[in-house]
């Protein structure tokens, strides 16, 4: 949605503009390797959160750039950050749903990674008619900060580590229910 005014604000070609969209797609796709290697280090408790506050940080400074320079650091570096959040919630999946409803939260997960391009570009167009383009980064920075510390908060690596669950659903989701009634 953005895009247009970008190419015009920076005097972009139509092969810059393809290489500025390829420059996050690039960092994103080469970050995926060493994102499980660091969600297996240090989990997903403590990954994920950082990922998305700097994803968030990269989109906030999208929209404070002033060069074309700058932006395309900013899109190398949301390539970057963005990298181990598919990784750290396919972690989360199996870490956190019994063998029976992994399709079921992956099917979910799978569906909102779908459903927000459908979302985004009618927000990101309201906002850039009432503010403009830079404001489309800046409001879009805003939820990935709060609900990476939501996510902190309550989400452990595995659920035997939270304090929110008790030791029936602990057995729920290592299936040890079902084996213990069969």
């Amino acid at each position: 949605v953005a895009l247009s005014f970008l190419r015009k604000e920076f005097q972009m070609s139509n092969a810059e503009a393809g290489g500025l969209v390829s420059l996050f797609l690039i960092a994103y796709a080469l970050v995926q390797l060493p994102s499980a290697w660091l969600i297996s280090k240090f989990g997903v408790r403590k990954v994920f959160p950082v990922s998305m506050v700097l994803t968030s940080i990269a989109t906030g400074l999208t929209g404070m750039v002033n060069s074309l320079f700058a932006l395309k650091l900013c899109r190398l570096g949301l390539g970057i950050a963005e990298g181990p959040l598919p990784i750290g919630v396919t972690a989360t999946i199996n870490n956190w749903f019994p063998s029976k409803e992994k399709g079921t939260a992956s099917g979910i997960f799978l569906s909102s990674v779908k459903f927000g391009p459908v979302v985004t570009p009618i927000i990101g167009a309201a906002i850039i008619s009432a503010w403009g383009w830079k404001e489309v980064f800046l409001f879009f920075a805003i939820p990935g900060i709060l609900l990476s510390v939501v996510w902190y908060l309550l989400v452990a690596n595995k659920p035997s580590e939270s304090k929110f669950v008790n030791q029936a659903e602990l057995d729920y989701i290592s299936e040890e229910a079902v084996q213990n009634t069969t």
